[in-house]
């Protein structure tokens, strides 16, 4: 009788265990990883192309080799143009000392105060003591004034030119260098170059491709998913990448979810997402295939 009251509450405690984890609600279980098999492209690539026409007169790269944006990788023959830079800068220091002088303003609102003081004396006179001065000598200074006045103002006209003249010739000075940067093929981001189309003393056309520059830090995985597993998943979700590759040692690579098509589609019921997977060491090159493991929050 003792046996069975003590084995009682303990089938009703299993009882309401099993119970209990029968109703456990679908969330707290551990979503099981989504495993994508995707194929490594590049991110980021580009043919830099000669934006001027002329003689491609030096290539500063090889193919390999690491560059960082803004290098320089080509330039044409800039001989011309860098004369033409000279000649702006020189002018435009030209301009610049003109506008800062006021001589000419400073001597005639000199030669002007003088011509009204004697104008001034000139008409005190006459009118202190008549026919001292005849009329004709006062019409003198008066146009002497009159041309003073005038003089002052065309002095001003031309300092405020002077100044306008500035900008046109740093207008000049930044064309030529806008000039120089045109028959220069700089890197648009860091990479590594994969090929080189121009070869040194050839002609060039604007347009032209010179250099092909390609982005290796970070490589791009693209794959799909069941519709299902895509609804909790959002850009910034962490991803590893396995390679398949035979001649690679065995490694996961880490990456994160930049695109999750909001589109289905109808067919499969899957979506299509884009992971950018780390390649600092650049152990990795477009072309190889793997799988994603993505761990659905």
């Amino acid at each position: 009788m003792s046996k069975q009251k003590v084995a009682s509450p303990l089938l009703v405690f299993l009882g309401i265990g099993l119970l209990s984890l029968s109703f456990e609600s679908p969330s707290a279980r551990a979503a099981e990883p989504v495993v994508v098999s995707g194929l490594l492209r590049l991110v980021r690539e580009v043919d830099v192309p000669a934006a001027e026409a002329g003689i491609l007169s030096a290539v500063n790269v090889k193919e390999g080799m690491k560059v960082e944006k803004g290098d320089i990788l080509a330039t044409l023959d800039d001989r011309e143009v860098v004369l033409m830079l000279t000649r702006a800068e020189i002018e435009l220091e030209i301009a610049t000392r003109t506008a800062d002088t006021d001589v000419a303003y400073r001597l005639a609102e000199k030669t002007l105060r003088v011509a009204e003081e004697e104008l001034k004396r000139g008409q005190t006179s006459v009118a202190a003591i008549q026919k001292v001065i005849s009329q004709q000598e006062l019409d003198r200074l008066q146009l002497a004034a009159d041309e003073a006045r005038l003089a002052m103002e065309k002095a001003k006209h031309e300092q405020s030119v002077a100044v306008l003249n500035i900008k046109l010739k740093q207008a000049e000075v930044d064309l030529a260098k806008r000039t120089i940067d045109r028959r220069r093929a700089i890197a648009p981001f860091s990479g590594v170059v994969a090929d080189i189309t121009g070869r040194e003393g050839e002609w060039i056309e604007p347009g032209k491709k010179l250099i092909r520059l390609v982005q290796l830090d970070k490589l791009r995985c693209e794959g799909f998913i069941p519709a299902k597993a895509a609804v909790a998943l959002k850009a910034g979700t962490p991803v590893q990448f396995d390679i398949l590759a035979t001649e690679l040692p065995k490694r996961q690579f880490q990456g994160v979810l930049v695109f999750v098509s909001p589109e289905v589609n109808p067919v499969s019921n899957e979506v299509r997402v884009i992971a950018e997977i780390d390649n600092a060491d650049q152990m990795l090159r477009p072309g190889y295939r793997g799988q994603m493991t993505i761990r659905v929050p």
